[in-house]
């Protein structure tokens, strides 16, 4: 990259600027000249800041306070959120605009919100939060000055009510932006991006995010779409980390002494591991080595955080670890179960948390140490295995293989390490099974940039067996200190290191002096030398390729703009972060993404990297064709002497292999690369068959022309001159959120539900629910059976035992039910009964367009019943009368009090013989009562 010599660290390309913050002078700025406005220096200052971090002197000096779009690359803890804050609070102060502020997770969205809420609502900054259902309440948005609002429901916000925000809003930050990579979220969120820049106007847009692999990409393909972005990219942390790999397979002994001496020296650890039920086994074995460790005051806040869990949930397992100081942590808690384990480590009351990944992202919640139990994901056998180069192995040629924790997530969990104003060091702990083991964990997460000679000052960190500096018996300890300054504790010859990796956009230091090396890595070895390392992450890809979303991204075109053309559509997606990193430039985007019919040669150019690499694993690979007709040709893959595979291409039963990876649902994507090795085998030696194998790959892939699917099923209409509207039917599904291939299914199960006429409500309630049992069967979610059994339950208002145990439940179960053979978790229940509530009112919505009244009634009995764990017969006392829920409604009903009237007539004495409610509560329930009879009336 080229110098441009305006800042120390700032370079250029033929796209937009980049910013190495780490190679910028300090600035000469004192804190009243680079923070102008005095309102907002008042509050910082408040807050304990009066001097900024690089990241963010970078950012306020390359145009934050005037509109400069930018994309900040930086580890945790370094202050990039308030680079977001001020870009939000300039824009509200100088009239830019109305600011959204996008975060991918409800938590995260409320833990900005209250931050905002308390340090600028009092100077006249109205904050509101907008996270819940996907219908947007856009009225109570209009007026706010700023808006913390999730990924979803600000596409939701563009999908509905574009008139109402257009031109509004002044400035959109984008935390995590990262998530754009992600399979399930991702490619809603590259739309978003896409669509935004189109029709919000001119809008200063704030990326966050921590460290990718191609930083530099992302922010040339923003400035295509127009926002001229400035990338900031910093690799040094405020508090430095320390890795450590230790060899062991006794993990409760090597987990407890690595807690010891954290607490010992006044820190706390989070652990993280594999699964669930891991953590909360490790957690309960933790907690026998803990007791001791508490004092009377420590003790006395542990009973008063157990008790309050227990009150609210009874059947938890935290209570007995929280006495000791040690808890567990992951989606299946009940909201109240996480935020109580997340007060008390934040308070100090807990001092180690055994958590799942959902802990390293999100919330913010770091500790003096992080501990990784597991850096696979999960392990096989190579019998399991379809696709060898989606696994690794520890050892080549062995039978064990296992898929890794992603480098970007590996780096996320070691970021929780540090706390930035408490900790000068954080510490992180990878354990290894095996030498071997070892050696794959650093050559697969981290990069060697050159080795030199070092020492410790004390002359003990030699790196030799039973090394008293780490305090374990493991061999060859590997230690890593990342971005910062050490204390001095090792001294070191100068050497060089690498060039700068154009790639990253993250030169290395060209010069190494001590341990700090210009903020790179050390690792340390056991001859006493030391090797300068850089963390390894992936590059972040686009998702936006699967079959269903791009179907759904075909459908907003065409109803965000009053009759588009496929040239219309096809500029869209040449827009796309997809797009952008497509090498081979000469596959048509339209077939790539399904907006015309495929054929076997654009196939073949999309597939070609993979067919590379696995002849390049097996070069003696060869291919037999078995049998061509019109309607099928068949073959033969001999990837290695004595292994076969057999494939079909077939207009009447579509692609087939005895691999079994072959994917129906991924269009081009989801081909076994036995299948792809075929294609190409007839290409190049039948050319002859070319026109027949563009027929049946066309037809056996399932998608056709995704344009034509839409036509076919009224989601589009075909208006004069070639060019495409949405139908009534498309703009509802815009509307609902959901993918066009989803509505589709609901629609033809609602037509066939109707077809048998009107039905006990019993019966209908168990349709309903087999429809929606069917939409996540359709998306990969066939374990869900339990979860539908304790909703069942929920609604038949059964206690909370049976509904998180099904299988304990006195009633007659319905049939196709499976109660599961574990208890479910409370989080995921209440995560699965929201979930349910919105397919519901999907059901409904859908219902009433079709115009099947008896279904749309059912659908708004059914919502009622989940929303509130009740049987019909109680609705009325429920929905009308305050303070009257599930149980006291059914104690009311059955003593007589059956309707509104009945409790508003009421004698309080009367009703608490009757009930046993207290007479106090029970004066309470008759005003309600009588409250609501008034407003009725009127």
């Amino acid at each position: 990259m080229e110098h441009l010599g305006r800042f120390p660290g700032e370079h250029g390309n033929s796209q937009g600027r980049i910013i190495n913050v780490d190679e910028m002078a300090p600035g000469d700025w004192n804190f009243d000249a680079i923070i102008p406005d005095g309102r907002i220096r008042a509050v910082l200052k408040r807050r304990g800041i009066t001097r900024l971090q690089p990241i963010q002197e970078a950012a306020i000096r390359h145009g934050l306070f005037f509109r400069k779009s930018m994309l900040v690359f930086s580890p945790s803890g370094s202050g990039k959120t308030l680079i977001g804050e001020l870009a939000a609070i300039t824009s509200v102060f100088q009239r830019y605009g109305k600011v959204a502020y996008l975060v991918p997770l409800k938590a995260l969205a409320t833990e900005k919100y209250k931050q905002f809420v308390k340090y600028w609502s009092p100077l006249g900054i109205k904050v509101e939060l907008s996270i819940g259902d996907y219908d947007m309440p856009v009225r109570d948005l209009l007026n706010a000055d700023i808006i913390v609002i999730t990924y979803e429901k600000m596409d939701s916000m563009l999908r509905s009510h574009l008139d109402h925000i257009q031109g509004s809003f002044g400035v959109m930050i984008i935390d995590e932006i990262h998530i754009m990579g992600e399979e399930s979220r991702g490619p809603r969120l590259e739309s978003l991006i896409i669509r935004t820049s189109r029709m919000l106007g001119d809008v200063q847009v704030i990326g966050l995010s921590a460290t990718v692999a191609n930083p530099v990409q992302l922010n040339d393909w923003l400035t295509e779409l127009g926002h001229d972005s400035t990338l900031l990219i910093s690799t040094k942390r405020p508090v430095p980390l320390q890795y450590t790999i230790v060899k062991s397979n006794k993990d409760l002994v090597t987990i407890s002494t690595i807690i010891k001496e954290i607490l010992q020296e006044g820190g706390q650890c989070l652990v993280f591991t594999r699964s669930r039920k891991r953590a909360e086994h490790l957690a309960k074995q933790l907690s026998r080595f803990s007791s001791h460790l508490s004092n009377r005051v420590l003790h006395n806040k542990r009973v008063q955080l157990a008790f309050k869990i227990k009150r609210n949930q009874k059947l938890s397992d935290l209570p007995p670890l929280i006495f000791r100081g040690v808890a567990f942590h992951h989606a299946g808690l009940s909201t109240g179960e996480r935020d109580v384990v997340e007060y008390g480590f934040r308070h100090r009351i807990i001092h180690a948390i055994c958590c799942t990944t959902t802990l390293s992202a999100g919330i913010n919640l770091p500790a003096r140490a992080v501990v990784l139990q597991d850096f696979k994901r999960y392990t096989t056998f190579v019998d399991n295995v379809d696709d060898e180069s989606k696994f690794h192995q520890v050892i080549p040629g062995s039978r064990v293989y296992f898929k890794p924790l992603p480098r970007n997530t590996f780096h996320q969990i070691m970021g929780r390490a540090g706390r930035a104003g408490h900790d000068t060091m954080g510490s992180c702990y990878i354990i290894a099974r095996s030498s071997a083991e070892e050696k794959w964990i650093r050559e697969y997460y981290f990069k060697d940039a050159r080795r030199f000679k070092a020492k410790r000052k004390d002359g003990r960190c030699t790196g030799k067996k039973g090394d008293p500096s780490t305090g374990y018996s493991h061999e060859e300890p590997f230690v890593a200190i990342m971005k910062g300054e050490t204390g001095g504790c090792l001294e070191s010859k100068p050497g060089e290191g690498e060039q700068g990796d154009a790639s990253t956009g993250i030169p290395v230091a060209t010069t190494i002096g001590t341990l700090t090396i210009n903020g790179e890595n050390g690792i340390l070895d056991e001859k006493g030398g030391l090797t300068s390392m850089m963390p390894r992450y992936d590059p972040m890809e686009s998702m936006l390729r699967e079959r269903d979303v791009l179907m759904e991204q075909l459908l907003l075109s065409t109803n965000e703009q009053d009759g588009v053309s496929k040239d219309d559509i096809n500029k869209f997606f040449k827009q796309t972060f997809f797009n952008f990193l497509l090498e081979d430039k000469h596959t048509p985007i339209d077939a790539l993404l399904g907006i015309k019919k495929v054929t076997s040669r654009d196939f073949i150019k999309y597939v070609s990297a993979g067919i590379d690499a696995y002849l390049a694993r097996h070069p003696s690979a060869r291919v037999e064709i078995a049998k061509v007709s019109t309607g099928m040709i068949s073959g033969t893959i001999y990837p290695l002497q004595h292994t076969s595979f057999d494939c079909i291409i077939s207009k009447g039963s579509g692609i087939q292999c005895t691999c079994g990876n072959h994917k129906h649902v991924n269009g081009l994507d989801g081909t076994c690369q036995h299948v792809q090795l075929l294609v190409k085998h007839i290409l190049d030696t039948r050319p002859s068959l070319e026109p027949t194998l563009d027929v049946l790959l066309q037809a056996s892939l399932g998608q056709d022309c995704y344009l034509d699917y839409l036509l076919a099923r009224d989601l589009v209409t075909r208006k004069a001159g070639g060019r495409y509207t949405c139908s009534k039917f498309g703009r509802l599904v815009t509307s609902l959120y959901i993918y066009p291939r989803t509505a589709v299914m609901i629609r033809e199960h609602l037509l066939e539900v109707a077809a048998g006429g009107d039905k006990p409500e019993s019966e209908q309630v168990l349709q309903l629910l087999g429809i929606i049992r069917a939409i996540f069967k359709d998306g990969g979610r066939d374990r869900d059976g339990a979860l539908f059994l304790g909703a069942w339950c929920w609604i038949e208002e059964e206690p909370m035992d049976v509904v998180l145990d099904p299988s304990a439940a006195a009633m007659t179960l319905p049939a196709g039910l499976d109660p599961g053979k574990k208890p479910l978790y409370p989080g995921d229940f209440a995560n699965f009964r929201k979930e349910l509530l919105r397919w519901i009112h999907i059901l409904g919505r859908m219902a009433s367009f079709l115009h099947v009244d008896f279904l749309g009634d059912a659908c708004m009995i059914l919502e009622t019943r989940v929303k509130y764990g009740i049987r019909h017969d109680i609705m009325p006392l429920v929905l009308h009368i305050k303070g009257v829920g599930r149980i006291r409604g059914r104690m009311l009903y059955r003593a007589g009090y059956r309707s509104v009237d009945d409790v508003r007539q009421a004698n309080p004495a009367v009703m608490h013989e009757r009930t046993g409610i207290p007479q106090q509560i029970c004066e309470q329930v008759i005003a309600a009562a009588s409250h609501w009879q008034q407003e009725d009336a009127g």
